[in-house]
């Protein structure tokens, strides 16, 4: 029964919609009223209807494409008139609406290709599809085929299609006036009149006529809204008249339809950066380079977006791609500089600086630029940007000579220069009191304290510098050794300014010169409670504590509870990871570091440094390594992480990836000291000493004839092979920096290429000359008397022991000369302590499992080799003691498959390698 009245239900309803529906032809009717009254949407309604209804019949589809004309929707105009064509309709008769409709949908290969076999078109319409047809080559890019048409259209029949083509061959004949002019009174009636009015907008806007020309785009866009291009031009007129907004406008519609487009995603990046959303600016840049968008102009821009946001690593990359046209955009060019000295990449800046001219903006990157090629070694590099500073001009006022002046102040032969420099730029303006300091500053370290001091008398004549004027003169005072006359001078610095640190930590000064330590310390206190962040008032208090042997616990305490309440300030965090340092509070530099660098990618490269060190000194070389690297894969051009980098894996033993490291540095920056210096030591440890001392060739004289450098040129040598050349190189560094580095160099040679005894003669005779105090050097000793004299080896450890008793360096090697003197039980507490203290510490391991294996406890002893090789792999003398151990537990298998990775360094390793083989 159910079916039955459903069946029912559905033949009512067909019946009485085929009662009350319209045919075709009224539908079609309908539709032309309509669009007669310009209700186009409502004619296209009708019309559709009457194309379902009658879909053969080419005369709907006709009006339906003219009316999506009318409505601006030409891709689906071109739809119903190539259905109209399929059904029959000649092509002559809507040829012209169907090549019209492809080329405002911006369809040009269509405009092009679709009409390639048509025949019997007439020769209107063929002079129409000319037009087009060149016109779509202009807008693809290939016009040189479009003027030879436009030329022969230029006498058609048709004055519309002469007009216009006489305008693009004045174009053609650089006379945009006169194109302009026969455009003007075109007849709207025309086929191509809107093609006449976009023309007309484009002349205008490119004869600055930007204001008419809009009103002629909006007019072309009212009739052709789909058209892109010229939403793209309407933008950027719209930009060139600082209209950031209505350009944004356009911008929107095109990414609505072709959201990859590079330059409109360029432009939209720079309304973006105009309006400082620099997240959204970076968006749309990336896309357009992405996009293949990928001009000068786009990466400059990709450049500063990144610099803003502050991703520099990426802002750099994007301009050194394009490094050779940034002169175009100085900013971009000093912007390049900066990143550049920030990465590290120092000689890189001086040639981006010397290949352009300078001018007045350029002048503090400059001197920038050259104080840090100074520090790196560069001084021939640093002297050539102080020349072209000077010979562009740029030494003419105050601000200028005060830069130069300080930059000359580094470079000892430039002293002289320099302070004219200062004085010239006080003569100028004698309000600058930058230059005054420096000039001062720089007359106390000439020793000129009474033209330091005449400084002085000129800021008494200002009430604003009347502190700062006696607070100089007080300086001198104190530098001269009138004591008594620096505090009646402070006495009026304070009457002028009671709560100025600086006066109170001078009087402090003056106190600890009258060798007033409680005073000092007084006046130190009272000055951090004015300035709690005080650094050189706290770092005086250290200091003094420190000399007078005082507990610094609690004012370790007090100061990390300041750095706590000023953690922006980073002079004062610096004192306290170097004050950690100097206590060996490895722990608190970690509990300090650990979690701020979890939290922040640029927390600065001293912290890096100093948490990396810290894990070091704890013997957790995979954190440190993991640090270093986390802060070198940030930014893999940052030369500072890179050498830190290549030192920590070069602490690891990964001699050939901290290479590879500073390789790539190098090609950034081939003639970098540091880098090259790096490279030398690296191939040094790899053994390859031909290519250390090719690199050593390189070094510039001043880095070369440095006493580490030197020092490490005459291992190398001795390496080698090169045993005159090695003493002359270590001769030459001792000679030069007498200190614990160099002696114990010599003397490590002179065992090696001569004698024991001779050597110990050596220290014996620089102890007399530069004092036995230092502990390094005198362990060092003890352990040459253990192969002359092991009695007084035994003494020398002995009395170090007893004044280091939690030194496990100091223990070891103490255990160490104990059981290489035949006192082996009495030499294990001492390694068992040393290792309590630093348990992975390879040395120690291996002066245990020797201590072991002179007890005849071989198995153990081959453990505590093994362990210590895994620590580091390739050291001979452990290798050694290992086979020996092996040996002795009739492993000779395993014996010499080791010996065969053995590399000896010495002749004593050498002479044992031959000896273990011989008992395989």
């Amino acid at each position: 029964m159910k079916k039955t009245c459903l069946s029912a239900a559905i033949a009512m309803s067909l019946l009485l919609t085929g009662c009350g529906g319209k045919t075709a032809d009224e539908h079609f009717a309908a539709a032309s009223e309509l669009a007669s009254e310009q209700r186009y949407n409502e004619a296209i309604i009708e019309l559709k209807s009457a194309v379902a209804g009658a879909p053969e019949n080419a005369d709907y589809r006709v009006l339906l494409g003219r009316l999506y004309m009318q409505s601006g929707d030409y891709a689906s105009a071109e739809k119903e008139f190539g259905k109209a064509i399929e059904n029959g309709l000649s092509i002559n008769e809507v040829g012209l609406d169907l090549i019209q409709s492809f080329y405002r949908s911006e369809n040009y290969q269509a405009v092009l290709n679709y009409f390639s076999e048509e025949s019997g078109l007439s020769d209107s319409l063929q002079h129409y599809l000319n037009f087009y047809q060149a016109s779509a080559n202009i807008e693809m890019g290939t016009p040189e085929n479009a003027l030879t048409t436009f030329d022969q259209l230029a006498s058609v029949a048709e004055a519309d299609l002469q007009t216009i083509a006489q305008a693009v061959l004045s174009i053609r004949n650089n006379e945009p006036q006169k194109a302009l002019n026969l455009l003007e009174s075109f007849n709207e009636e025309s086929p191509i009149a809107l093609e006449m009015l976009l023309l007309k907008a484009q002349l205008k806007s490119n004869l600055q006529q930007r204001e008419a020309a809009l009103e002629d785009f909006y007019a072309y866009l009212k009739q052709v809204p789909s058209s892109l291009r010229t939403r793209l031009i309407v933008a950027q007129v719209h930009l060139s008249l600082q209209q950031a907004d209505k350009a944004n406008e356009q911008l929107a519609l095109i990414l609505r339809f072709a959201p990859t487009h590079g330059l409109t995603n360029y432009l939209t990046a720079m309304v973006a950066y105009e309006k400082k959303d620099f997240t959204l600016a970076k968006e749309h840049i990336d896309t357009a380079i992405t996009s293949r968008f990928n001009t000068a102009s786009s990466r400059i821009l990709a450049g500063l977006v990144n610099y803003e946001l502050g991703l520099n690593s990426q802002a750099l990359a994007h301009l050194t791609s394009v490094q050779d046209q940034l002169s175009i955009f100085p900013p971009a060019q000093r912007l390049f500089t900066a990143l550049q000295l920030q990465a590290g990449e120092f000689t890189q800046a001086a040639k981006s600086l010397t290949s352009q001219t300078l001018t007045e903006d350029d002048l503090s990157l400059a001197a920038s630029t050259a104080f840090q090629l100074m520090r790196s070694g560069e001084a021939t590099l640093a002297n050539d940007i102080i020349k072209k500073i000077e010979d562009a001009g740029l030494n003419k006022n105050s601000q200028a000579l005060t830069q130069l002046g300080q930059l000359k102040l580094g470079f000892p032969d430039q002293t002289e220069s320099a302070i004219n420099d200062l004085e010239q730029a006080l003569i100028l303006d004698p309000s600058r009191h930058d230059a005054r300091l420096i000039l001062a500053a720089s007359y106390i370290r000439q020793q000129q304290f009474d033209k330091a001091s005449a400084l002085g008398d000129e800021w008494l004549l200002q009430p604003e510098t009347i502190n700062a004027g006696y607070n100089l003169k007080a300086l001198t005072a104190m530098m001269t050794g009138k004591q008594n006359e620096a505090e009646q001078l402070l006495l009026k610095a304070v009457a002028a300014d009671s709560e100025n640190p600086f006066t109170i930590y001078l009087q402090a000064a003056v106190a600890q010169q009258n060798a007033d330590s409680d005073k000092s310390l007084e006046l130190l206190n009272k000055t951090i409670k004015i300035k709690p962040d005080y650094v050189p008032a706290l770092t005086s208090i250290y200091r003094i504590k420190k000399g007078l042997s005082q507990d610094v616990t609690s004012f370790i305490t007090s100061l990390q509870e300041t750095q706590k309440a000023y953690p922006e300030n980073q002079e004062l965090l610096a004192l306290v990871l170097n004050i950690y340092q100097q206590e060996s509070l490895h722990s608190a530099t970690v509990q300090l570091l650990e979690d701020k660098v979890s939290k922040s990618e640029n927390l600065g490269p001293s912290a890096y440094l100093a948490l990396a060190n810290a894990y070091a000194a704890q013997q957790k070389l995979p954190q440190a390594l993991a640090l270093i690297e986390r802060w070198y894969k940030q930014d893999e051009r940052d030369q500072q992480a890179a050498l830190a980098y290549a030192n920590v894996l070069s602490i690891s033993g990964k001699f050939k990836e901290a290479l590879q490291v500073t390789e790539n540095q190098l090609k950034i920056s081939s003639t970098d000291q540091r880098l090259l210096l790096t490279k030398f030591a690296l191939l040094s440890e790899l053994n390859n000493y031909k290519a250390a001392l090719e690199t050593f060739s390189k070094l510039s004289k001043e880095v070369a004839n440095q006493p580490r450098v030197l020092l490490l040129k005459g291992r190398v040598e001795l390496a080698a092979g090169q045993t005159s050349s090695s003493l002359a190189s270590l001769k030459k560094a001792y000679e030069t920096e007498p200190n614990v580095l160099t002696a114990q160099a010599m003397a490590e040679t002179i065992a090696q290429t001569d004698s024991f005894d001779k050597a110990v003669k050596f220290l014996e005779k620089h102890f007399e000359a530069h004092g036995n105090d230092n502990q390094q050097l005198y362990s060092f000793y003890g352990s040459l008397l253990t192969e002359v004299d092991s009695n007084k080896a035994r003494e020398v450890y002995e009395s170090i022991a007893k004044a280091r008793p939690e030194d496990p360096t100091v223990l070891n090697n103490y255990a160490w000369v104990l059981a290489t003197s035949g006192f082996a039980a009495e030499a294990q507490p001492y390694a068992e302590k040393a290792l309590a203290i630093l348990p992975q510490h390879p040395d120690i391991i291996d002066t245990y499992g020797k201590i072991m294996q002179l007890q005849g406890k071989y198995q153990e002893a081959a453990n505590l080799f093994e362990q210590s090789l895994v620590i580091r792999p390739e050291h001979a003398e452990v290798q050694l003691n290992y086979v020996e151990a092996l040996i002795k537990l009739n492993q000779k298998v395993k014996a010499a498959e080791i010996l065969k990775s053995v590399q000896p360094k010495t002749p004593s390793q050498t002479n044992r390698l031959n000896q273990l083989k011989s008992l395989i």
